[in-house]
């Protein structure tokens, strides 16, 4: 009896350090391919904000947001999709994951070409009037390349993650970051505000082309076909889980774009939308090492889910918790201590930005805390849920930017506070109270 007792101890032991074994060296190799690229991306953004001045950088800051919202409804969550039932059926049914790479590829070049064509279309309504800027109507439509390129590069990437392919990112991602840098130095030196787009769209293309092709090579290698017919029995999972998953995820952006517009729109606000933008790239450093653990774990949550080890699957949640609060703490106290010298380095017209950047860090804070608990709500398709409470967030950015932007960019950073902090509460109320014997109290139990 007593030997039993300890085999089932040694056994229950051997699977945590198994799973925690697993999750860091997915963690330490997207933290290798991300790290050079976050910092090359961070260093070109002070040699653009030098060049271009504050007004410029601000054009910037508000073309990347706009393109983000499109593309992130360009792409119809094909990532998450891939990554989701790519890494819960490799093993189980690699038929049906090589059906479901081949849909979120069709789907993300065909909803890609439809909204990357009216956006060229409507491109000058959408400068003039949205963003009381009309020169900036070529640039949008420039920029149009670059969404098609990265709406079909997202169901790429995420088939990677769904194959635990982190090594094989990370060493593209070394490439993609001096490359991309070089790029960026060559386009500003040349032609400003629009070499810098040149810039974004040669990368992009790069990454794409890189990307498929390992795609191809490592869905070989798990016996996985990707195939672009016969693809109507898996048509379910676009209203089951991509549709909810861009209510979810995309309401973000557009929210956000609509918060800058409110900035861009007041007196001198392409100056203070410089020094928002400048304080938002320094967001990296807190979402950097979050993100990649939550990127290095959805594929394992969504394994163990699949494989039904409900324990296993709740404990690593909560350890990622722990570890992703602490972290962003501390480096968020690490910015606000330096935040006045970090926004000089961009120019002297930043240097007076250095609240604008400990209230939008601090609010990153918040992000990041409620984030895990969406890589977690992801992996067991409680996609609704997040809607919700991402709907909640939404209101209070629109409704407190909307007043407070007329103090410039410290009110728009403190519009993020208590947003995130408002978010942070509800996924803390809804998880550790109205859920808590679904989440965390009976990891055994499916959720």
């Amino acid at each position: 009896m007593r030997l039993q007792i300890i085999d089932k101890i040694r056994n229950y032991f051997s699977k945590q350090s198994s799973l925690k074994q697993q999750t860091s060296r997915n963690v330490f190799w997207a933290f290798s391919g991300t790290s050079l690229l976050q910092l090359s991306n961070l260093a070109a953004s002070v040699i653009v904000a030098r060049y271009i001045g504050q007004n410029s950088f601000g054009a910037l800051g508000v073309l990347n947001t706009t393109l983000s919202m499109f593309v992130g409804f360009a792409g119809l969550s094909m990532g998450v999709t891939a990554t989701k039932h790519v890494a819960e059926f490799r093993n189980s049914d690699p038929a049906r994951a090589g059906k479901i790479i081949g849909l979120s590829h069709v789907v993300s070049l065909i909803t890609g070409a439809v909204i990357a064509s009216l956006v060229f279309i409507f491109a000058p309504a959408i400068a003039s009037k949205a963003l009381n800027a009309p020169a900036l109507s070529n640039l949008l439509r420039l920029a149009c390349v670059i969404l098609l390129t990265n709406a079909f590069n997202g169901s790429i990437s995420g088939a990677l993650v769904g194959l635990e392919a982190f090594k094989k990112i990370a060493k593209l991602n070394l490439v993609l970051s001096l490359v991309n840098f070089i790029f960026v130095f060559i386009g500003v030196n040349l032609l400003g505000l629009t070499g810098v787009i040149f810039a974004m769209i040669a990368s992009a293309f790069l990454s794409l082309s890189a990307n498929y092709l390992i795609l191809r090579k490592l869905a070989a290698q798990n016996n996985i076909k990707i195939q672009y017919t016969g693809l109507k029995s898996e048509l379910p999972i676009l209203w089951n889980f991509s549709i909810p998953a861009l209510l979810s995820t995309s309401i973000a952006t557009p929210v956000m774009w609509l918060s800058l517009t409110f900035l861009v729109n007041k007196p001198g606000g392409y100056g203070e939308m410089g020094i928002f933008n400048a304080a938002f790239q320094w967001r990296t450093f807190i979402l950097f090492i979050p993100n990649i653990i939550n990127q290095a774990s959805l594929p394992i949550f969504s394994n163990l889910y699949g494989n039904k080890n409900y324990a296993a699957h709740s404990k690593l949640v909560t350890y990622n918790l722990l570890v992703i609060c602490l972290f962003s703490f501390l480096v968020w106290g690490i910015i606000s201590i330096f935040s006045k010298q970090i926004m000089s380095i961009y120019g002297p017209g930043f240097a007076n930005g250095s609240m604008t950047m400990i209230l939008l860090t601090a609010a990153t804070v918040f992000h990041v805390s409620s984030g895990v608990i969406g890589q977690y709500m992801f992996s067991t398709s409680k996609i609704w849920h997040i809607f919700t409470v991402n709907s909640i967030w939404a209101v209070i950015l629109i409704i407190s930017s909307y007043y407070l932007t007329s103090k410039g960019s410290v009110g728009l950073a403190l519009a993020y506070l208590i947003s995130y902090g408002a978010l942070t509460a509800c996924v803390a109320y809804y998880t550790f109270i109205l859920k808590r014997n679904e989440f965390f109290a009976k990891g055994a139990r499916p959720v």
